[in-house]
């Protein structure tokens, strides 16, 4: 569409706060899991 060379990528990760130490606020209804989504894409700019 844009005909810029163009790379993205997309990375999904779950992981557990309580693997970091981080275990405060669970008994107030904060979860232990925690998902993190990264969406990424760097265009070629034009010089």
């Amino acid at each position: 569409l844009t005909r810029k060379n163009t790379l993205g990528f997309s990375a999904n990760a779950t992981f557990k706060r309580s693997d970091f130490g981080v275990g405060k606020f669970t008994s107030m209804g904060i979860g232990d899991d925690i998902a993190l989504e990264i969406n990424v894409e760097f265009q070629e700019s034009k010089k």
